[in-house]
């Protein structure tokens, strides 16, 4: 099992893929392609996820406070220095992901061969900015935004 500490995120037209850097334990990135279809299935689970983890609050509409609480952790991302991509890097075209939560934690397993995996695991903060950060990425590739719900791709949080 390789343990991820940090990804970098992006999308690369020629392929028409999310190119997915990875920085597993003091080991050389790896690198996942994920295509249109393993992120169409996996994003309405981790934002099924997000929702239900977030508690009601009576006073404010449930759209309103998820995109409230989706943006306020867009604002409180700070960017870190992105994986670099490595010439020995090995690659991998993930057919699905498999995801685990408990409690503040999610965790992302990504196939790397016939029984190992690659593990990423997230807070609820870091959670909802990588999901950010997946969805500006769905609008730069020109992806259908049908599997995203309403309250997180509003521009807005006062718009809801």
């Amino acid at each position: 099992m390789l343990n991820l500490k940090k990804v970098t995120l992006l999308y690369v037209p020629n392929e028409d893929r999310i190119c997915m850097t990875a920085e597993p334990d003091g080991r050389t990135p790896v690198i996942f392609w994920l295509t249109l279809r393993v992120c169409q299935q996996l994003v309405p689970v981790l934002c099924g996820h997000l929702e239900r983890s977030t508690p009601d609050r009576p006073v404010i509409g449930r759209e309103m406070q998820l995109s409230c609480t989706q943006r306020d952790a867009e604002w409180r991302y700070e960017s870190p220095e992105p994986v670099e991509r490595a010439e020995a890097a090995l690659m991998y075209l993930p057919s699905r992901i498999d995801y685990a939560f408990s409690g503040d934690l999610t965790g992302l397993s990504l196939p790397v061969g016939e029984e190992e995996t690659a593990d990423l695991r997230l807070t609820m903060q870091e959670l909802r900015q990588l999901m950010a950060i997946m969805y500006r990425l769905f609008l730069q590739a020109g992806w259908p935004t049908d599997a995203w719900p309403s309250w997180f791709t509003v521009d807005e949080p006062g718009q809801n």
